[in-house]
């Protein structure tokens, strides 16, 4: 017991400061960034991309590039696009977010009826990228994805969470999912039961020892 007791309050999974998703909502405290994607999909945060997908769609944003002029990444992405398929742009216009002004570009893909759908825009000295393929019944869904990016505010890091081991005692007979739903145990009782060694039918002993996971505001550092 005093042995597990020393894990208490370790960090646990990924370090929000790199981003986080909340929900369906992406959180990145470091880049200031707050974007909101379709409810429902499959989430990642890779080093250096975010984004959504589905079985027939994907979605991302990537930092493009940080010296070049934003014309310039377009312009050679673009250009490079065309070599490799021979696909010149079905549309070039203006996007207005809520912080920015962005282009809009769409080109089609080389499967027929599919799009490359991408939205370019400065940020805080960089350029950044939205890439978006799937259907081209999508076009709207990806523009409105899009249209929630912005910058993160102050008021968002209530939004924020990092994750800690606890310690706790169990109840008697109790379950993993019972003890989740006590605890407001930050995992799932699936994962719980494989934490402390049962399977998620399985119960545990009274006063039991064990391990579970916190959510804990997110506390940016201190400059």
């Amino acid at each position: 017991d005093g042995f597990l007791k020393s894990f208490d309050s370790l960090p646990f999974g990924p370090d929000p400061a790199k981003g986080v998703f909340n929900k369906n909502v992406y959180l990145h405290p470091t880049l200031k960034i707050h974007w909101t994607l379709p409810a429902g999909w499959n989430y990642a945060n890779e080093a250096t991309v975010a984004g959504a997908a589905n079985k027939e769609s994907q979605i991302l944003v990537t930092i493009a590039g940080k010296e070049q002029q934003i014309d310039t990444l377009i312009n050679n992405f673009v250009n490079g696009y065309y070599a490799r398929t021979r696909k010149q742009p079905m549309s070039d216009g203006k996007l207005k977010l809520r912080d920015r002004t962005a282009s809009e570009i769409i080109l089609p893909a080389q499967q027929t009826n599919k799009i490359l759908y991408t939205v370019w825009f400065r940020k805080d000295k960089m350029t950044y990228a939205i890439l978006a393929t799937g259907d081209q019944s999508q076009t709207e869904i990806f523009r409105q994805c899009t249209l929630t990016f912005r910058d993160l505010d102050e008021s968002d890091f209530k939004d924020i969470f990092s994750k800690e081991l606890t310690i706790l005692n169990a109840s008697a007979d109790e379950t993993p999912a019972q003890l989740t739903a006590r605890t407001g145990n930050a995992v799932t009782a699936k994962f719980t039961a494989i934490m402390n060694g049962i399977t998620e039918e399985g119960k545990f002993q009274k006063d039991q020892t064990l391990k579970a996971v916190r959510n804990k505001p997110y506390a940016p550092p201190v400059k």
